[in-house]
């Protein structure tokens, strides 16, 4: 069975087993939990290998804790401890590998810290474990250098989204009196921004809200000219807000002008800058098709 990483244990020099970090998933937990699912197995040290001293042989692991990182010996994201099923890890002669279950308990902070961290590319998480052995005499003490462990990004953007799935904002948009294509392209073109920011697309998720604006406006049967936002809102709101609303509205579609047109652009967008977008589109978006409804009623 192939891993996402893997590390020999160790025992007074001499290596005893091995912990594979075989699935990573997300938890069932009413925040975010982070699972590992690992494989473990103890050797027990044959007679004639014994070295002086005591024998490494009948041991288990009794606890196993832990830390997860960004970084191999650094930026701690979270603790890790025991989860599920206390079946203790026994050592054999055939070194058979028992599955056990750690967790790793998040926060929407930290989430949001590794997404910047991985900025989109594949995420590598470093997995330190602190596994307590025990035999007949006592504590054996151990060692075992931090996993790094190599995701698949579509593997993870499928974690992501069970492990934020109770955070998402719904947003309520009112679609017009109508049905109309161009409304549920509108929708379309959001949700793929969303997708798009997951997987590090930033420029393109930008591009993404700029063509849900356009269908929005088309969708709303608003003309396809300079000012056109500007006089429609004004006859449901006022001339001030018209014209805030409009120029919202102008600058969003500016800076998805910017990743269409890159001489313009000085580099290319943050995540932080695209979910800003996002964000703001969505609820133009919703905005636009509240007050031109109004309109359409008129």
């Amino acid at each position: 069975m192939s891993s996402f990483g893997e590390k020999e244990l160790i025992v007074n020099s001499r290596i005893v087993g091995r912990i594979r970090i075989l699935g990573i998933y997300a938890g069932q937990a009413v925040f975010p939990r982070l699972t590992f699912r690992l494989g473990v197995s103890l050797q027990d040290t044959p007679t004639e290998l014994f070295a002086p001293g005591r024998p490494i042989q009948a041991y288990e692991i009794r606890d196993m804790r832990g830390e997860l990182r960004l970084e191999e010996n650094a930026k701690a994201l979270g603790l890790i401890h025991w989860a599920g099923s206390r079946r203790y890890v026994r050592s054999s002669a055939g070194a058979y590998e028992n599955q056990v279950e750690v967790v790793c308990d998040l926060d929407w902070i930290r989430i949001e810290t590794f997404e910047d961290h991985r900025a989109g590319s594949e995420p590598v998480l470093w997995v330190a474990l602190w596994p307590s052995l025990v035999d007949a005499h006592g504590f054996l003490d151990c060692d075992i250098g931090p996993i790094k462990a190599a995701v698949p990004r579509d593997n993870w953007l499928q974690v992501l989204s069970a492990l934020t799935d109770s955070r998402r904002e719904v947003l309520e948009v009112q679609r017009p009196v109508l049905e109309s294509p161009d409304f549920d392209a509108a929708i379309g073109h959001l949700k793929e921004s969303r997708t798009r920011v997951g997987r590090g697309d930033y420029d393109e998720a930008i591009a993404a809200c700029r063509r849900a604006i356009e269908s929005t406006v088309k969708a709303l049967d608003v003309p396809s000219k300079p000012g056109a936002i500007e006089q429609a809102l004004a006859a449901v709101t006022d001339d001030k807000r018209a014209k805030a609303y409009a120029g919202v509205v102008a600058k969003l579609k500016e800076l998805a002008n910017f990743t269409i047109h890159r001489h313009e652009a000085p580099g290319r967008y943050t995540r932080t800058e695209a979910l800003f977008v996002v964000g703001a589109t969505e609820h133009t978006i919703a905005l636009l098709a509240s007050l031109l409804r109004i309109r359409a009623r008129k």
